[in-house]
């Protein structure tokens, strides 16, 4: 989410320096998770958003998505980590009884399946998910088959349905039914999720 620009003027929070040009803008930017107050007011953020307007039974993270903070692979993976660590030791204290969905996007999206691998062994089966939306993108590098969740951890079966090169109205649906008989054969899948980026996404999906 955007930060609003009234937060940034007033609090002048530090802000991640990142590599990538994509979400570069200050309102776009990361706050800087080493900086304690920050990590203070997004916990805030939180806290409110439940009060006013949910429960606490299921957190959804995404990570540092979509952006690169250095040249070095390695430091990017670490500093993945770092992140994960911080927020989830805070929710999963706090609130011993919630699951927390991690997103795949920056799995398919930047990660190799070693690094997935690396990143997923940090997570706890007992109250982590992981929400794979990108089933239905045929990536070779990176994809469901070989992150080694099928079968050892609980994930969630998505269908993105979008972005692909000269997409159609309609998915690939043989592609699409041989990846449901594998989440169907799999006890470890737990849902199925429809995250659609098109505006004229398949109504018959």
């Amino acid at each position: 989410s955007r930060t609003p620009a009234e937060f940034l003027e007033k609090v002048q929070p530090k802000l991640m320096s990142q590599q990538s040009t994509t979400y570069s803008e200050q309102s776009g930017q990361v706050w800087d998770i080493f900086d304690d107050k920050n990590v203070e007011n997004y916990l805030k953020l939180t806290e409110t958003h439940i009060k006013e307007y949910g429960k606490p039974d299921v957190f959804h993270t995404i990570g540092l998505a979509e952006r690169k903070f250095s040249d070095d692979p390695r430091k990017n993976i670490e500093l993945k980590k770092f992140a994960y660590k911080r927020f989830l030791s805070h929710i999963h204290d706090q609130y011993p009884n919630a699951k927390t969905l991690i997103a795949a996007w920056d799995f398919y999206f930047r990660l190799t399946p070693e690094e997935v691998q690396e990143i997923v062994k940090m997570f706890d089966p007992e109250n982590t998910l992981i929400l794979d939306y990108t089933v239905d993108l045929k990536f070779e590098k990176s994809n469901m088959d070989k992150w080694g969740i099928m079968g050892k951890f609980p994930w969630i079966f998505g269908l993105f349905h979008g972005y692909m090169p000269q997409s159609h109205t309609h998915g690939d649906y043989e592609f699409i039914a041989e990846k449901v008989a594998q989440a169907d054969a799999d006890p470890f899948c737990k849902g199925m999720d429809l995250w659609p980026e098109m505006s004229h996404s398949d109504t018959l999906m």
